[in-house]
């Protein structure tokens, strides 16, 4: 997923952890609180993973972090983090399947600071072989 949207977003920092500092544009990636649901096919067949990617624009709510949220937003076309994921639903032969399931508009506070991110948090749903 980091490769994918690397690819689409070369300007934003990616990253497969929780972001420590925050530098707009920007993605982290994090197991979802759905958690990782073992066993979904006999034998250790499949096991479905639940990620949540978090993307955050810019703070406050400027017309420029607003117009960049809207693009993260759309369901296809450049600027969609939905499209950006989907691109190549193996991963490389790595899963057999990845679906963008849904996303939420955020307005996220910093831990650190008083700071107003823009963002959204989208749900990826991945069906994985069991190990």
């Amino acid at each position: 997923m980091k490769n994918a949207l690397q690819a689409e977003f070369s300007a934003a920092t990616v990253t497969g952890y929780l972001l420590d500092q925050i530098h707009p544009p920007c993605f982290d990636v994090d197991i979802h609180e759905d958690g990782v649901n073992f066993d979904q096919s006999m034998h250790r067949g499949i096991d479905e993973w639940w990620f949540k990617v978090t993307a955050l624009c810019a703070t406050g709510s400027t017309l420029a972090a607003q117009k960049t949220r809207d693009g993260f937003l759309k369901s296809s076309g450049a600027g969609s983090v939905k499209a950006a994921l989907e691109t190549d639903r193996t991963l490389g032969g790595v899963v057999q399947s990845l679906h963008v399931t849904n996303v939420v508009p955020r307005t996220l506070a910093a831990a650190d600071t008083d700071a107003l991110y823009l963002g959204a948090e989208f749900t990826v749903r991945i069906l994985a072989a069991g190990v």
